[in-house]
């Protein structure tokens, strides 16, 4: 019997996706320098093409890791994010991304972010779906499959601590 095409795995390069964008100053505070949220803004798209690339599916944002800045992009740079899947579930899938910044006019660039980002693919309902298995070529992928792994338990874990808080009584006389 042929398996279905959600079940035949798929390899981490049909996910990867790279956007670059020349940032301007409607994308920036009066110092020039960009704003988060417009970067985190990419990050989602970036992010969300791969898991859009890798289910043949609408998908949606679930988490977004921890975004640090490193440093900071400016006016007049070129952002360039590239991204893949680094672990998929039965539904879920986290991709991994990396954000440089670029002056182009001297070709420096520096890594600005970095970033693991899940989604679920979705019916036309909107209800999760189940997605094909990612494929893993080589150690590297292992051991980011590996990792991804552990950070989606770790989700999961605080997702049913918040769940567990957000249902407990509260008392409204006390403040946190």
């Amino acid at each position: 019997m042929e398996g279905t095409a959600k079940d035949v795995p798929r390899p981490v390069s049909a996910s990867r996706s790279e956007l670059a964008e020349l940032m301007n100053p409607a994308y920036a505070n009066i110092q020039g320098n960009v704003h988060g949220g417009h970067i985190l803004k990419l990050i989602d798209e970036c992010c969300g093409l791969c898991a859009v690339r890798h289910s043949r599916s609408a998908c949606v944002t679930v988490s977004m890791d921890s975004v640090s800045f490193v440093q900071p992009v400016r006016i007049g740079d070129v952002l360039t994010l590239r991204a893949e899947l680094s672990w998929v579930g039965a539904k879920a899938m986290e991709a991994e991304v990396e954000v440089y910044s670029e002056k182009p006019t001297t070709g420096v660039r520096t890594l600005t972010n970095r970033a693991h980002a899940v989604y679920v693919a979705v019916d036309e309902n909107g209800r999760p779906k189940p997605v094909a298995p990612l494929l893993i070529e080589t150690a590297e992928q292992r051991a980011r499959f590996e990792a991804g792994a552990l950070r989606q338990q770790a989700r999961l874990e605080a997702r049913a601590r918040e769940k567990a808080r957000a249902s407990a009584p509260t008392d409204p006389t006390t403040t946190r």
